[in-house]
């Protein structure tokens, strides 16, 4: 098998594992509605801690 990017992607001499977990697509999902939802961001903006208020 030729893989003629192998050089670029890792050092390492057994190569690269990646995992990927069960609930990756529902996670990511979440991720990119928080992102976009300004309902949600509103919503978190009033609920979250307040030590995180004072950090950012």
């Amino acid at each position: 098998m030729i893989r003629p990017l192998h050089d670029r992607c890792t050092t390492a001499k057994a190569g690269r594992i990646l995992t990927i977990r069960p609930h990756h697509d529902l996670q990511a999902a979440d991720s990119r509605q928080a992102a976009t939802d300004p309902d949600l961001q509103n919503d978190y903006r009033r609920r979250r801690p307040m030590a995180e208020r004072a950090v950012t």
